[in-house]
């Protein structure tokens, strides 16, 4: 990332600064004045967010569903996001016997040629019927019941738990400058999984969801839609905990079209 936008964030003058700050309030003004910060978008109760449409991304969460539900006996609803056109009757039913259910995420639209649309995950958390969340993307398995999460001291008392990546934002990165903070020696965010509480939080949730809306912009500063959840919180001040536990890799050596591959 930091070869294909350091002349960017260097070309960023003052003005180009004001002028997203000021995009950024005016989206949470509007926000606020449209009462979409309180009431039914609070949400109720906990439950499990994912979002899956194409028939690989269906398959890997109706596994993922499996082992939750055959394996754990983890009981927590969900909800399935995905595009519109993108699951049909038959598919629902699939989700319904695993006590999921599939919601078109109607006003929705697909980046054309792009082989991922990262920004429909903070529009599927602000839209989830639960006010406590649990995202999981569809390729990421729990080792056991997440239930628990909702019970953590550090679920208490931040009401976000967010997990590390492999990276540290670079100091040169737009955006501490945009947030007007001083670079910080942390570990970028993997936005596969998370644990939310929008009475909390709903705010920097629909600020993430701006950002991700202001893709072209905000894309640029994190990889892909992963940051900009950590990015909102910043902006907004609000908590969030990070595991004491560094991330490593799992997995096995195998190979693909005859070249050695990690899997």
């Amino acid at each position: 990332m930091l070869k294909d936008n350091l002349g960017h964030w260097k070309e960023a003058d003052e003005q180009k600064i004001k002028i997203v700050r000021w995009d950024m309030m005016e989206h949470m003004y509007r926000v606020r004045s449209a009462k979409r910060l309180e009431g039914e978008h609070l949400g109720r109760g906990r439950g499990i967010v994912l979002t899956a449409g194409n028939q690989h991304t269906q398959d890997r969460t109706l596994l993922l569903l499996r082992i939750l539900r055959n394996r754990y006996n983890c009981t927590l609803p969900a909800e399935v996001f995905h595009y519109p056109g993108e699951m049909n009757a038959t598919d629902a039913k699939k989700f319904e016997a695993l006590n999921a259910r599939a919601v078109e995420v109607k006003e929705a639209t697909k980046d054309a040629g792009s082989w991922k649309s990262y920004q429909l995950k903070a529009e599927a958390i602000l839209l989830s019927s639960f006010s406590d969340v649990l995202y999981l993307d569809s390729d990421n398995i729990p080792l056991r019941d997440p239930t628990f999460l909702f019970d953590s001291a550090e679920y208490a008392a931040t009401g976000a738990l967010f997990w590390m990546d492999f990276w540290k934002t670079h100091p040169s990165n737009l955006v501490w400058r945009v947030l007007n903070m001083d670079c910080r020696d942390e570990w970028e965010m993997e936005s596969g999984q998370m644990v939310v509480d929008k009475k909390r939080h709903i705010a920097a949730l629909n600020l993430a969801h701006f950002m991700c809306m202001r893709r072209d912009f905000w894309f640029q500063l994190s990889g892909g839609d992963k940051d900009t959840f950590r990015f909102a919180f910043y902006a907004l001040s609000h908590p969030f905990h990070y595991p004491s536990t560094y991330l490593t890799f799992v997995g096995t050596n195998s190979t693909l079209n005859g070249e050695p591959k990690f899997c």
